[in-house]
């Protein structure tokens, strides 16, 4: 019975864990004209454009919280919140940014700088951000 429960558990949460990294550094291609990952020792782990943050560290990081970035004051508000990126934060901010932003501070007036939307492969971009930023 207890052999039977894990296996039925695991075969519901398999799908929600399944993310691919190789696919993720593909598609991050899409987010390199504004964002870089740089590792704090300064290490490069993929070139791109200064538009956007560093995202090293991004996954499971405090919203607006990269040092020496200016940030619009709604993503600084929204770290000020104490708002950290999980994956389903991350997929929706990418997939919506302003709407993301408006409806997570109650603020109609709140605007997201980034115009990009991603409406698909969140969790495989996330899966490659957070393998890179251990």
């Amino acid at each position: 019975m207890v052999r039977f429960l894990c296996v039925a558990l695991w075969a519901v949460a398999a799908p929600a864990m399944a993310q691919d990294v190789a696919r993720g550094e593909a598609l991050f291609s899409n987010c390199t004209a504004c964002h870089r990952i740089v590792a704090p020792d300064g290490t490069v782990l993929r070139g791109g454009g200064l538009a956007g943050p560093n995202l090293y560290g991004a996954a499971g990081g405090r919203a607006g919280a990269q040092p020496g970035f200016n940030y619009s004051r709604w993503l600084t508000r929204l770290g000020e919140q104490g708002v950290t990126w999980t994956p389903d934060d991350f997929a929706a901010y990418i997939e919506n940014p302003t709407q993301y932003t408006k409806n997570v501070l109650g603020d109609p007036a709140a605007r997201a700088r980034m115009a990009f939307r991603q409406s698909t492969g969140a969790a495989d971009i996330w899966a490659y951000l957070d393998a890179l930023g251990r």
